[in-house]
């Protein structure tokens, strides 16, 4: 039985193949309805002599299947800021079946809202920045969604959507979630443990149970990762990402060109003002991603820097301040420090051409 066995598992090891078979267009015909997509990943200039880990937790084999689907993912479940910023675009309030008050969901709204998701995954539960990314991306879908399909969110509840997605980020990235019944605590018992499992059930089926748009920071691991940045690379990346969640200017950048734009700032005030282009964005992180030039990451580049000037002038709101205060801890090698130190730089980049 051994012999066979080991027979088998020699004609196994000898028929698989080298490389894995390209399943990306098949899996978005079937799951995602996408006949066929633009490969931004895919450059020809990657063969097998890259200079790329061997560790398979890596997973470098599917590592182009896996950085496309992400690209197509975050084209396909797109965010704009006209929810907040058009003034066409009035919530009506429900009650009893009919209208009793138009209001409307402004920028201000929506920057309270995040900062206190912010404060709850810092401060009070201290979990994943993974788990915050998602929480907030899926905010801004469900809010976008209700508001282009006329449905109703009011001033009383956008806490209880926020708890909502609270909880389903946490489902989706944490091994353990919080209780309902301590999310009701912290919102000052001002909702019930059914109401959050409503509002939860609500969004999950508004959003189809699409909840996979990839992040900002998944693709700022693999920037990173290309482009061998120091410890203190990423951690600026990290704190410039975080800032962006909290900008309405920042809600249109895709999360990848979110993730570029943090990378870019980070290498350029560490390298004290870098002259070259390549400095910033070296040619291993050209061929990897789809943005080859700095045109194509001019827009995201202003858009970040603004939002750290704004803060460094004092020109922003309370806050920013959470974020600010984290990234001063020593763990995170004192990131918002650094940025605050090299405020020039910062300031040159917000308002002067690339």
């Amino acid at each position: 039985l051994d012999l066979v066995e080991s027979h088998n598992k020699e004609n196994y090891l000898s028929e698989s193949p080298k490389k894995p078979i390209s399943l990306l267009n098949q899996y978005l015909a079937e799951h995602l309805h996408i006949e066929q997509i633009e490969l931004p990943y895919v450059n020809s200039t990657l063969n097998d002599e890259d200079d790329e880990p061997i560790d398979p937790l890596y997973a470098m084999d599917y590592i182009v299947d896996i950085m496309n689907l992400l690209y197509t993912l975050e084209a396909k479940y797109p965010i704009q800021s006209s929810f907040l910023t058009n003034p066409s675009l009035a919530i009506t309030t429900i009650a009893n079946g009919s209208a009793i008050r138009s209001w409307k969901l402004t920028a201000k709204h929506r920057i309270v809202v995040v900062g206190w998701i912010i404060q709850l995954f810092y401060a009070r539960f201290q979990l994943t920045q993974d788990s915050m990314h998602l929480c907030i991306g899926l905010l801004d879908r469900f809010l976008q969604h209700c508001v282009t399909s006329n449905g109703f969110i009011t001033q009383k509840n956008l806490q209880l959507i926020a708890v909502a997605t609270f909880l389903i980020a946490a489902k989706v990235e944490e091994t353990h979630h919080p209780p309902v019944d301590e999310l009701v605590y912290v919102t000052d018992h001002t909702y019930t443990s059914d109401q959050v499992k409503n509002m939860e059930k609500k969004i999950l089926h508004e959003l189809r149970f699409e909840l996979n748009r990839p992040t900002s920071l998944q693709f700022l691991r693999r920037f990173s990762f290309i482009s061998s940045g120091s410890d203190e690379q990423h951690a600026i990346g990290k704190f410039i990402i975080d800032m962006a969640l909290l900008d309405i200017s920042c809600i249109d950048l895709s999360p990848s060109l979110v993730a570029a734009s943090a990378t870019y700032i980070a290498r350029y005030i560490l390298n004290q003002k870098a002259t070259a282009f390549e400095q910033c964005w070296p040619c291993d992180l050209q061929i990897r991603s789809p943005y080859k030039t700095l045109h194509s990451l001019s827009n995201g580049v202003r858009a970040l820097a603004q939002c750290i000037n704004a803060y460094l002038t004092g020109n922003s709101s309370k806050e920013y301040e959470i974020i600010v205060k984290r990234y001063e801890n020593e763990q995170l090698l004192k990131a918002s420090l650094y940025c605050v130190e090299q405020r020039t730089l910062i300031h040159k980049l917000a308002n002067e051409p690339l």
